[in-house]
């Protein structure tokens, strides 16, 4: 499923936060992993360090069982990462949302960005430390829907996924309360809108139908519906329900426009703390 992994570093503490996410899923999948770094100077004393640098990361990583390549580019690091994961076929790429450059560490830098918008293929995004200890770090999944294809089509990868990981699967929906507008009677009379439980139990009903035919394969998976707005609701039930990982497409019901996300995706990608896999909807 994972067979390569591209996983970019810089040097710092703040790039590094990736790499047990990195261990855990290719020793999952007996995935290679891609040690990339990327240099815009191109100058031979930064090229040895990086080489000493990623050498040590590799070492570590395939004390573990893992097995590990490395990659020294020379360029724009956004645009060098998408080349090579263009090049390499790769699966899955895993980045900080900042790396030496520091800044907001739950919300994306320019490279973290670029890089988001670009690829093709799934992206983890990790946006603060976490360690395993003991036990996994990705034991719960938290899946969004909002009754499109277009995110139904995420299952596709995390049903798999989880199954490997060993980790249970949410699929979540946010229902937004209903807003009575005074005198909507008069302006729009013999329309009767439906009460918040109403609209509720339809979304119980969906996720439990969508979820019928996963559980019939014998995947490890509930359903949770929230009233409230959708990336609100999806943070606050991250934090909430123990969730280690948000897996969701870049558009839903917003529709497909490329280098764009959809609203909610976005929201999500500049709040909270979680990981957020990202995966593409794009047709091409």
């Amino acid at each position: 499923m994972f067979n390569k992994i591209i996983v970019p570093l810089d040097g710092s503490n703040g790039a590094e936060i990736t790499l047990p996410y990195a261990a855990e899923i290719a020793a999952a999948f007996k995935s290679e992993v891609i040690l990339a770094t990327v240099s815009e100077t191109g100058t031979p004393d930064k090229s040895h360090l990086f080489e000493a640098y990623l050498k040590r990361i590799s070492s570590d990583l395939e004390r573990s069982g893992i097995k590990t390549r490395t990659c020294e580019l020379e360029g724009k690091a956004a645009d060098e990462i998408l080349k090579l994961g263009a090049s390499e076929k790769t699966d899955l790429m895993i980045i900080a949302a900042h790396g030496a450059t520091g800044g907001n560490p739950q919300m994306p830098g320019s490279i973290a960005g670029k890089i988001l918008s670009g690829s093709g293929k799934p992206v983890l995004l990790v946006r603060t430390k976490r360690e395993a200890g003991n036990g996994r770090l990705i034991k719960r999944i938290l899946v969004p829907l909002d009754g499109s294809p277009m995110s139904e089509r995420s299952l596709k990868l995390v049903e798999p996924a989880a199954a490997g990981l060993g980790a249970e699967v949410i699929l979540f929906q946010a229902v937004e309360p209903v807003r009575y507008v005074p005198g909507f009677e008069t302006m729009v009379p013999n329309v009767v809108l439906p009460s918040d439980d109403e609209i509720k139990r339809s979304a119980g009903k969906y996720l439990t139908d969508f979820a019928a035919p996963f559980k019939a394969r014998g995947a490890r998976l509930s359903t949770a519906v929230v009233a409230d707005a959708p990336a609100e609701a999806i943070i606050d039930y991250s934090d909430s329900g123990n969730i280690d990982l948000i897996a969701m497409t870049t558009h839903g019901f917003s529709g497909i426009k490329r280098w764009v996300f959809g609203s909610t995706t976005q929201k999500v990608l500049q709040a909270g703390d979680k990981p957020i896999l990202v995966i593409p909807t794009d047709k091409d």
